[in-house]
């Protein structure tokens, strides 16, 4: 009965050890960004041109991002490009508005991105904020819809 409570309480100290050195020893420490102040941070922004992406790209510059717009509707991003101009020179943070379909080829995404590279430098925050669903009930959805959904909701 004493070798048994003695392995274990051996096991759990190798097992301690072990974790110890891991964790502290031979992995890097990660520190991230504080969340007030995200200066010269490139953070792209997918759907950033209305409702909860919009707030989050306001957010964004107030704290000094550089921030890229990834949007459909070119349209609405020129109005989102004038209606932050404030930010933009309250905060001395960049913005950069690409209208590209996330759901489409990935070709298309790639070059896009790769643009906002050029302009901002390299990414380092993602939000994606892109998502479509249908009002319907499963066995109302059509195969193109469950397609686009999945390239916009999952591939995207």
């Amino acid at each position: 009965m004493m070798i048994l409570y003695f392995l274990l309480l051996s096991l759990a100290l190798l097992v301690f050890i072990v974790d110890f050195l891991y964790y502290y020893v031979f992995c890097p420490f990660y520190e991230p960004l504080s969340l007030t102040d995200l200066r010269n941070a490139h953070v792209i922004v997918t759907g950033g041109s209305l409702d909860t992406g919009y707030s989050l790209v306001k957010l964004l510059l107030k704290q000094g991002a550089n921030v890229t717009i990834l949007a459909r509707n070119q349209q609405r991003l020129d109005e989102c490009e004038k209606e932050l101009q404030p930010y933009i020179i309250e905060c001395s943070g960049r913005l950069c508005c690409l209208s590209v379909d996330i759901g489409s080829s990935y070709d298309n995404v790639e070059q896009t991105i790769q643009k906002a590279c050029k302009q901002q430098g390299p990414i380092t925050i993602l939000i994606n904020n892109t998502a479509i669903f249908f009002a319907k009930t499963f066995d109302e959805t059509t195969i193109e819809e469950f397609e686009q959904i999945t390239k916009v909701n999952y591939l995207g």
